[in-house]
C-alpha cells in the first residue's frame, strides 16, 4: 500500500470573513488537535442509531447501481454522506419535513446534530496511531455576492462546533481554496472537489474522510481466477488472510480485521450475480459458531465519482430538493436547496491493508433543484463479483460501502 504524506488544513474560525486566497494553512508542526474547540456531545446521541440510520439506505443505492450495471465497480462513503448532511442540519427548521428526514438519516435530533457528530468524529480520529489513521474534516464555502446572502453567525456557530475550515470569496476563489483543502485533507488521494462550484451557489458544504489501516495479521499473496459478471475470467492478484467466514445457500460472507477496530467485510452471492442481489446477509457473521477460515480476496483499486441527487428518495432525503427549502442559513429567510450531491471515493486494498478517501460536496443555492495460518477447511475464495464494506467494529459506523465486479478495472 503506497504511503502518502500530507498535512490537514484547518483554518481558525477567525478567518471566516477573510478572502479565500489569504486563508493560511496550519503550521505542519502543530498537532491536528492543538487548537480545536471541542463541543460537549449531547447524551441523546445514540451511536447505534447513527450507524443503523444509513446502512440499509446506502446498501440499497449500491444494489440499485449494480442492478442497472452488474459489471460496474461501485464505492460510496456512508460516513461522508452523513457528515455532510450533519452540516445541513443547523439550517433546517425543527418540525419541518426536511428535519424529520435528516433526523432519520443522521440518527440524531436536529438540535443535537453538530455536537453529536463532533463526538463521533473525535471517536473515529482517536483511532489514529502508528498503524491507523482516520480523519474526518469539514469545510464551508460562503459565496460572496450570491443572490441569497448567507448568515455568517449561523455558519460560524456550526463551523466552530464541528471544528471546520471556513472560507469566503468568489466562486473561483472558493474553488482554489477548497481544492487545496481537499487535497490536504485526503493526502491527495482526492486532489480536488468532485465538481466545479456553480456561480449560482450561495453556500458550499464539503466533508472529507481519509482512512489508512493495516491488516491485523500478516497477509500472504496468491493468484486467483476471477469470474466477471459476464462469465469471462481473468487472473487476479489476491491477498490470503486468516479471518471469519460463513458459506451459506445464498452466498458467502467474510470478515477480515484491520487495525483501529476496523473490519473489512465482504459478501459474494452463490450464483455470482450481484445485479440480482436484493439484500446482503451481514448478520451471518454474528453467529456463535467458530467461523475461522482462510480467506482469499483480490486486490483492487476503485475510484468512483457519483451524483446522488437521483437517489435522495432511496436515502430518505427527498424533501431536501422537493420541499420548501432551507431558510436557517440565510439572513433574509429566503430558502436555499441542494443543487447536487456529489461524492468522489477512492479505495485501495492490497496485502498491507487499505487506504481510502472520500469527499462529499453539497452546494446550496436559491430555488435550486436537485504469512497465513491454515485450517482443515479449504480457503474461502472471493473469485466472483462481491459487495464489501469497512465498518467500525465497536460503533457499527460504516465508513465505506462498495462492490467489485472487476478487480483489474481501476
Amino acid at each position: 500500500m503506497a504511503k502518502r504524506t500530507g498535512t490537514a488544513v484547518l483554518a481558525a474560525l477567525s478567518m471566516l470573513l477573510a478572502a479565500c486566497a489569504s486563508t493560511p494553512a496550519r503550521d505542519p508542526s502543530t498537532s491536528p488537535g492543538d487548537d480545536r474547540r471541542r463541543a460537549t456531545a449531547s447524551p441523546s446521541v445514540d451511536t447505534d442509531a447513527v450507524s443503523a440510520a444509513t446502512t440499509d439506505a446506502t446498501q440499497q443505492v449500491v444494489l440499485q447501481r449494480l442492478a442497472e450495471n452488474p459489471n460496474a465497480n461501485v464505492v460510496l462513503s456512508p460516513v461522508g454522506l452523513q457528515t455532510t448532511m450533519a452540516m445541513v442540519a443547523p439550517g433546517v427548521e425543527e418540525g419541518s419535513p426536511e428535519a424529520a428526514e435528516l433526523e432519520a438519516f443522521l440518527g440524531t435530533p436536529i438540535a443535537d446534530t453538530t455536537a453529536g457528530y463532533r463526538m463521533l468524529i473525535d471517536n473515529q480520529e482517536a483511532k489514529s496511531d502508528e498503524d491507523t489513521e482516520v480523519r474526518i474534516e469539514t469545510a464551508w464555502g460562503v459565496v460572496e455576492g450570491s443572490s441569497v446572502p448567507i448568515d455568517i453567525d449561523v455558519v460560524g456557530t456550526a463551523a466552530q462546533t464541528l471544528d471546520s475550515y471556513v472560507a469566503q470569496g468568489t466562486p473561483d476563489a472558493l474553488q482554489t481554496a477548497l481544492d487545496a483543502w481537499v487535497s490536504d485533507a485526503t493526502k491527495d488521494l482526492v486532489p480536488k472537489l468532485p465538481t466545479q462550484i456553480d456561480p449560482e451557489a450561495s453556500l458550499v458544504l464539503v466533508s472529507a474522510l481519509y482512512t489508512e489501516a493495516i491488516w491485523s495479521n500478516d497477509a500472504g499473496e496468491a493468484t486467483i481466477a476471477f469470474t466477471r459478471a459476464d462469465g469471462s475470467t481473468e487472473d487476479a492478484d489476491a491477498i490470503v488472510l486468516q479471518g471469519q467466514a460463513y458459506e451459506g445457500e445464498e452466498g458467502t460472507v467474510a470478515a477480515l480485521s484491520l487495525s483501529g477496530d476496523l473490519v473489512f467485510q465482504v459478501y459474494m452471492p452463490t450464483d455470482g450475480s450481484l445485479g440480482e442481489t436484493e439484500s446482503v446477509p451481514w448478520e451471518l457473521l454474528d453467529q456463535d459458531a467458530d467461523l475461522s477460515r482462510t480467506v482469499k480476496v483480490p486486490e483492487f483499486s476503485l475510484d468512483s465519482t457519483d451524483s446522488l441527487e437521483e437517489e435522495l428518495d432511496t436515502l430518505g432525503l427527498g424533501s431536501l430538493t422537493s420541499g420548501d427549502g432551507i431558510t436557517g442559513f440565510t439572513t433574509t429567510g429566503d430558502p436555499i436547496k441542494p443543487q447536487i450531491i456529489e461524492q468522489r471515493t477512492v479505495f485501495d486494498l492490497d496485502d498491507e491493508g487499505i487506504e481510502a478517501a472520500s469527499v462529499t460536496q453539497v452546494p446550496l443555492e436559491a430555488g435550486a433543484a436537485p504469512g497465513v495460518a491454515t485450517t482443515a477447511q479449504p480457503p474461502v475464495v472471493f473469485d466472483h463479483p462481491f459487495v464489501f464494506r469497512v465498518i467500525d467494529e465497536k460503533t457499527g459506523w460504516v465508513l465505506y460501502y462498495g462492490a467489485v465486479a472487476n478487480p483489474e478495472d481501476d
